[in-house]
């Protein structure tokens, strides 16, 4: 197993639980430090299926920072670290990925 397989969740492309543990733990030193703000979303899907998993993926990825750590934590549920963000800001920032997954999941966008 490389390292890469240790940082990535295979299916999706996004970092994997281990990734974001390490993240959030980065981020909460220089929260002790410094007082910077970060935010944790978790985010769960009602469906499950690779095609659906990897559309979810992708949505995350499009509707959000570069700067935030995006990752697969198990099975359907995602988690989004933001960091340098205060609460109205990830407020905004989970209602746009709401707003975004609605648009997607409109029957007019079937699965494959």
């Amino acid at each position: 197993m490389s390292s890469d397989d240790l940082l990535h969740d295979a299916l999706t492309g996004l970092y994997s639980r281990a990734f974001l543990l390490e993240a959030l733990a980065v981020e909460l030193r220089r929260h002790r430090r410094y007082g910077s703000r970060c935010a944790l979303a978790l985010i769960a899907v009602d469906t499950s299926g690779s095609a659906v998993l990897q559309r979810a993926a992708a949505l995350l990825r499009a509707n959000l920072r570069p700067s935030d750590v995006v990752a697969r934590i198990g099975g359907s549920v995602f988690g989004v670290l933001m960091p340098e963000t205060e609460p109205f800001g990830a407020l905004l920032a989970t209602e746009r990925l709401r707003a975004a997954a609605l648009l997607e999941l409109e029957p007019s966008h079937p699965v494959p």
